[in-house]
């Protein structure tokens, strides 16, 4: 009987500590297995499209897994792969559940993915806030709007794209990115208000590799209603296609056909527009020198120091330039002491010049100012010509300290800041670009412009007093 006792203590006790013991080890490995599980997940794609192959993976993970979809609560399909393919062939919300076994823990990981039968894209900067989402989501049409800097993460969603409507102000940044994006089966709606003829020819290039047939020009107010034609399933207008041909295009309009040819043939609209504008900008220093009475001397100097302004940007422009004008300043006072011919005062002009721009650069390496670190062939040949610039302002006869040499510097800078401010505007680059044949009318006003003769306007304020005695003694 006693044997028997201490038979059932022994048991118990057995039980006891081996129940205390699996029990106070579950939470560590209920842990553990939670701090496993969260070191994988599904990747690719929670937005689809019907018919369209997904492929879905786990992350750092190689070995055969069970995958199953669950809709409406049933498992309708499952495979077993170290990745899942699938097709999906209606549209709604599914579960795609992966089961495997890693380091003695169940792991179960489960992504929702909603399969939508369109999807239409918008690209625009600021987010459309009047965007009827519920109505797009009853049919299975997937909206998104997508901003010019992350069209590199949205790289599957337009691949799946129907529609990719873009709006006027990223209509040139979308173009410009296009061979990151097959375009050949998508509807592409272009939303313009202004300017059309501009945006027109920006996109011929495009055209070859875009089927013509797939382009559709709107208006911005149009867009709802293109949604609602969408959400309709019904066609886009054909009255709305994109047409490259037009009445600019005719011979008798001689720059407009040869700007379109240029286009045609793959040339950068922005370097088109750069020589464009220069009849412009001549005009504007012929003015300032002919009728304001400013003294600038040479009409390219201030044309070529904005040109490169733009190629470079301001400040490399600026301390190249001042560098020229500083060395062009110690060979004017070198050469003020000791005569030298003219040639050779161009020589020592330029050795000058180097040698004071290669002492800059050191101390800026030295004090980590790094503006020179990507020396391209526009800086090489910026360097060139700043001494010829800066050679206008400074003459033989040139007094550096007189008050006029430091009015011909300011007045520079002021045309320089004018034609810049030109460059800026878009306006008239779409303007120019859509309708090169004004230029013609640019011409004939420069004619105009240099034949005046008459009293310039600083002249006027210049002889104020003489003309307001004469005005008193006619009295």
């Amino acid at each position: 009987m006693f044997k028997k006792f201490l038979f059932y203590v022994f048991s118990l006790f057995f039980i006891a500590s081996t129940f205390a013991l699996t029990w106070s080890n579950l939470p560590d490995e209920k842990l553990n297995c939670n701090t496993i599980k969260n070191k994988f997940s599904i990747i690719w794609p929670s937005v689809t499209k019907v018919w369209i192959e997904s492929t879905y993976k786990i992350d750092n993970l190689q070995d055969d897994n069970i995958w199953t979809i669950v809709k409406d609560w049933k498992v309708v399909y499952t495979y077993t792969w170290n990745k899942f393919n699938y097709r999906f062939q209606k549209a709604g919300n599914v579960l795609i559940n992966v089961k495997f076994d890693y380091e003695n823990c169940n792991i179960l990981l489960t992504k929702k993915v909603d399969i939508y039968k369109k999807i239409v894209l918008s690209i625009k900067e600021e987010k459309v806030s009047f965007v009827p989402y519920e109505q797009l989501n009853k049919k299975w049409i997937f909206y998104k709007n997508i901003k010019l800097k992350d069209l590199k993460d949205n790289k599957y969603l337009l691949k799946l794209s129907d529609y990719i409507i873009v709006w006027q102000s990223d209509i040139i940044d979308f173009f410009a990115n296009k061979e990151k994006i097959n375009l050949n089966t998508k509807k592409i709606i272009l939303l313009i208000n202004s300017f059309k003829s501009f945006y027109s020819k920006f996109i011929i290039p495009y055209v070859k590799s875009v089927s013509q047939n797939n382009i559709y020009v709107y208006d911005e107010n149009s867009f709802l209603n293109i949604l609602e034609l969408i959400y309709q399933w019904k066609w886009l207008d054909d009255k709305n296609l994109f047409v490259v041909s037009s009445i600019w295009d005719k011979i008798y309009f001689p720059l407009s056909y040869f700007v379109n040819k240029l286009i045609e043939n793959g040339l950068d609209i922005n370097k088109l527009w750069l020589i464009l504008l220069a009849l412009f900008w001549i005009i504007v220093i012929s003015i300032f020198r002919q009728v304001i009475w400013f003294s600038v001397f040479w009409v390219y100097t201030p044309l070529l120091f904005v040109v490169l302004i733009i190629l470079l940007g301001y400040k490399i422009a600026l301390i190249l330039f001042l560098l020229s004008l500083l060395a062009n300043l110690i060979t004017h006072f070198i050469t003020k002491k000791i005569y030298i011919l003219y040639s050779s005062k161009i020589a020592l002009n330029y050795i000058v010049y180097v040698i004071v721009s290669i002492i800059f650069i050191w101390l800026l390496f030295k004090y980590n100012f790094m503006y020179f670190t990507n020396i391209n062939n526009s800086v090489i040949l910026a360097f060139f010509i700043m001494p010829l610039l800066s050679k206008n302002l400074v003459k033989e006869e040139t007094n550096i300290f007189s008050k006029n040499f430091w009015i011909f510097v300011f007045e520079f800078f002021i045309i320089s800041f004018i034609l810049y401010l030109i460059f800026k505007l878009d306006s008239l680059k779409y303007i120019l670009v859509a309708y090169p044949d004004l230029l013609w009318l640019f011409a004939i006003f420069a004619i105009l412009v240099w034949r005046f003769s008459g009293l310039q306007v600083l002249e006027y304020i210049r002889f104020y007093p003489l003309i307001k005695k004469w005005f008193y003694e006619e009295e």
